[in-house]
């Protein structure tokens, strides 16, 4: 088996154990602090938004740092890192006795985790051209398998042995994804290194004097990066602002805490395993086709299905609308995520997924804080289903401006 394959094969392997083991504990924050004695109101509302925000925050920080660092030191160290720290920090999640110290953790695991963007830079540089989209596509769908399983799971555990000891659990996940990675996976030694950046730099510059010569403006950052960038922030903002209510709206629905879990657990079960079907099908299809066409048509697509949460049927219904909508919504990123690998050259994806991390995390800061302003003023969980058709109308407008804008850039083409 060739090389870059053994590296994909192990890696979404690697991938869904450290997605079960966050999937197994995260979705349950609600809870976990009803637990540690908070009662539910607005303050644990915002508790709950803040321990979804810190990690993104951190996230933000720190992504652009990591991915400057695996151009230099190597992907497969940025993942090793990144996984090490994930099992210390899952191991003291289970042991903290207050909110105040989980919060300080969840900052923590922002600042020094992030096994997806490290999975997918990795990826992404030691992968033929031919089979970028595909390899993205199914190792996103690896995330999504992993966070399918892990809620239900961890949903049932947290019934039967508690959240703790689920805590400690997920560490051992994490663990046996480090050694799998440190014994496994082998990297492409010319992918990366200080004498490929400087080379790399020394290139860039050299096209700058070029152009200038020309009287040709250099960008770094061209309309279809900008846009792109645009879409994949609006596009997660779509998708993080009811994210960490889930919970508590079912919850709410079902009039109790009994159970809430276990059927919460289910519910991410099922737009997980959807979002990663729509990975390995509908992604695929962006290998033979326009990007920013099938972008436009699945957003397009998103509004009607996202019109159908609003309404307060029945939690039977709202798990089938909330299902269809992440199956097609969850195919954008990594669409986007091809795209941008395909206009930046090897040995720079490490800066590209850092700086591609920082915009999916402020998606992650401000999705919560809106979501919980939005419950806040307008009163209760179904204002924020209320708000994703909004979003999804403003994706929309944004690919359309996208659009217009490369018809003016045909060089640019995704």
């Amino acid at each position: 088996m060739e090389q870059w394959r053994k590296n994909l094969y192990t890696l979404v392997t690697t991938q869904i154990c450290c997605m079960v083991g966050f999937g197994l504990v995260m979705p349950f924050i609600a809870f976990y602090f009803q637990e540690m004695g908070m009662k539910v109101g607005s303050r644990l509302d915002f508790m709950v938004s803040l321990a979804n925000t810190l990690p993104a925050v951190g996230m933000a920080i720190s992504s652009p740092i990591w991915g400057a660092l695996s151009d230099r030191k190597g992907r497969k160290s940025m993942l090793i890192r990144a996984c090490g720290c994930a099992t210390i920090i899952m191991l003291l999640m289970g042991l903290v006795s207050s909110v105040g110290p989980f919060l300080v953790l969840r900052l923590l695991q922002g600042l020094f985790t992030g096994t997806i963007t490290a999975s997918m830079a990795f990826v992404s540089s030691n992968t033929p051209e031919e089979h970028m989209s595909s390899s993205l596509g199914l190792l996103s769908a690896s995330n999504f398998i992993g966070y399918s399983i892990g809620p239900v799971i961890g949903g049932l555990l947290a019934e039967i042995i508690g959240y703790r000891s689920c805590f400690f659990l997920s560490a051992a996940m994490m663990l046996f994804a480090t050694v799998i990675v440190i014994k496994v996976t082998v990297e492409d030694p010319s992918t990366y290194g200080v004498a490929l950046v400087e080379q790399r730099k020394r290139e860039k510059q050299r096209k700058k004097e070029e152009s200038l010569k020309k009287g040709i403006a250099v960008r770094t950052f061209t309309p279809l990066v900008i846009g792109l960038f645009t879409v994949l922030f609006l596009q997660r903002m779509c998708r993080f602002v009811f994210t960490p209510f889930l919970a508590l709206y079912v919850q709410q629905v079902r009039g109790t805490l009994e159970w809430a879990s276990g059927i919460t657990g289910i519910i991410n079960g099922c737009i997980c395993i959807a979002t990663a079907v729509s990975s390995v099908t509908l992604v695929r299809i962006a290998d033979r086709h326009d990007k920013i066409r099938l972008i436009f048509l699945y957003a397009v697509i998103c509004l009607p299905i996202s019109l159908l949460l609003i309404p307060d049927f029945s939690l039977i219904f709202f798990v089938i609308g909330y299902t269809m909508y992440y199956f097609v919504i969850g195919a954008i990123e990594p669409i986007i995520t091809a795209a941008l690998s395909e206009h930046t050259s090897p040995e720079g994806r490490g800066s590209l997924f850092g700086w591609i991390g920082t915009f999916q995390n402020l998606a992650g800061i401000f999705g919560p804080l809106l979501g919980s302003l939005i419950s806040a003023v307008f009163g209760g969980y179904q204002a924020i289903l209320a708000s994703i058709s909004i979003m999804v109308l403003i994706v929309i407008a944004a690919v359309v401006i996208l659009r217009r804008t490369l018809a003016k850039h045909p060089e640019e083409s995704a």
